[in-house]
């Protein structure tokens, strides 16, 4: 077998960039290590496109809102096709499929879904005996209208033949939409920006390793508290599993990470959090 590798894995001070699966497809094939302390106002590497630095890790991402460094940001874009047909009898194998998107379906609810909105995201594919098979998607044909025929690439063979009697559900990329999360109580928390991005703005995220988010009173205060959960503005508190019903966030909350230093008394600290969403 031969392996060939088409750009450096390890640099030597630590740091490598990750194209994600399907990128040799997409434009913005960019090999070179980022600045992450600018924003890029035209895209530069493929949605996704991941960066580690270290013990740090960071995602890609586009910006559809202004965002604050001190909070996480959310993927707030709902999921954009439900639950429908695959729309013809597909071979064993096959490394594409049809839906029949529906009129309710796509970012706005109106069936519309846009040339490759959907690269870098997932489908689920559900045959006629109810086995899931997840693929990540490399392109989709357009929607222009009220729902109809779109088809879906996917990055790996799908190991059955689909007729019309099986179904299939499928998502954006997580980090084709990211906003600030003061207004969405249901997004999922994809990261912390590195700086102040605005709308139509594209950059990066951290994803995993040691960082500082804005936190509440309690994060790391007190022995054996480490564990730390997000709030609904994107800002850590602690995980409080006996919380009450008016404050059930710090119980359902979607795990940020843990507290790595406390101050010198056992106190809070900055506190520095290890985040660990997507290393």
């Amino acid at each position: 077998m031969t392996i060939q590798i088409t750009h450096d894995l390890i640099n030597m001070d630590g740091r490598m960039l990750v194209l994600p699966p399907g990128a040799t497809g997409q434009a913005y094939l960019n090999l070179t290590l980022p600045d992450i302390s600018v924003a890029d106002t035209v895209q530069k590497y493929p949605l996704g496109t991941r960066y580690v630095n270290g013990d740090r890790a960071f995602r890609y991402g586009y910006f559809a809102g202004t965002v604050n460094p001190d909070l996480a940001v959310k993927d707030t874009q709902p999921q954009a096709v439900a639950y429908v047909s695959v729309q013809a009898a597909t071979a064993q194998y096959a490394t594409s499929f049809t839906l029949t998107v529906g009129t309710t379906d796509g970012i706005a609810g109106d069936g519309v879904i846009a040339v490759n909105a959907l690269a870098g995201g997932y489908c689920v594919i559900f045959d006629a005996t109810s086995k899931a098979i997840t693929r990540q998607i490399v392109s989709n044909t357009v929607v222009a209208s009220g729902g109809g025929t779109m088809t879906v690439v996917v990055t790996d063979p799908i190991p059955v033949a689909l007729t019309t009697s099986d179904h299939g559900e499928c998502m954006a990329s997580p980090y084709s939409y990211l906003t600030a999360s003061t207004s969405n109580a249901y997004g999922a928390f994809m990261g912390l920006p590195q700086l102040v991005y605005t709308s139509g703005q594209y950059g990066w995220i951290q994803t995993w390793g040691p960082c500082w988010i804005a936190p509440q009173a309690a994060v790391g205060a007190g022995a054996n508290n480490r564990t730390c959960v997000f709030r609904h503005d994107g800002s850590i508190d602690e995980l409080d599993m006996t919380a009450t019903t008016h404050d059930l966030a710090n119980s359902n909350g979607q795990i940020a990470g843990y507290v790595m230093s406390h101050a010198q008394a056992g106190t809070q600290g900055a506190p520095f959090v290890f985040l660990m969403i997507a290393p």
